[in-house]
């Protein structure tokens, strides 16, 4: 009887040599790595004229499906301008807070990938209020052991006001 039970029970489970199983494939497993990066930062245009090269830094989380091409990364920055000795006197040096979401494009090259980046952000500049702005520019990245490597370049557009700013950050960071 028991063995009865048994090859009745296994015949059930096991579905038909021909049948078709309707499963959903998995989800992709999300990837979220931190990372940060400094470097030099340039005005441009109008900007350029009161203001000299300065420094940015910051720091960032980007999440994405792993082994797929694109990712969403949230950024936190800050970016320092010191005025020109030849600018007026009322020209101050312009500090820069900047928080968004860039969406980062890989065209992987054998273990290194070119990144193409467009972003949305705030930027907050000193004496002036939030406004918003966009990103775009390109990037390298290259593993090494236990860490990526990040190099960037992007030109900032802050728009609205009647000063529109204009930067050009040049990074270099780690991924983790």
């Amino acid at each position: 009887m028991r063995i009865a039970l048994i090859v009745v029970l296994a015949a059930t489970a096991v579905p038909p040599a021909g049948a078709q199983q309707n499963v959903p494939p998995p989800p992709p497993a999300l990837g979220i790595s931190l990372g940060i990066a400094g470097g030099i930062a340039v005005p441009v245009r109008e900007f350029a004229r009161t203001n000299a090269a300065g420094y940015t830094v910051g720091a960032f989380a980007d999440f994405g499906a792993i082994e797929q091409p694109v990712s969403v990364r949230l950024e936190a920055s800050m970016q320092e301008f010191p005025r020109r000795s030849e600018a007026p006197a009322d020209a101050p040096n312009v500090r820069i807070a900047i928080g968004g979401a860039t969406l980062v494009a890989r065209s992987p090259q054998g273990s290194s990938a070119v990144t193409v980046l467009a972003g949305l952000a705030a930027y907050r500049a000193t004496d002036l209020k939030i406004r918003p702005g966009v990103s775009a520019g390109l990037g390298l990245e290259l593993p090494v052991r236990t860490f990526t490597s990040v190099a960037e370049t992007r030109v900032n557009f802050i728009l609205g006001g009647e000063k529109p700013l204009t930067t050009i950050p040049i990074t270099l960071g780690f991924r983790f």
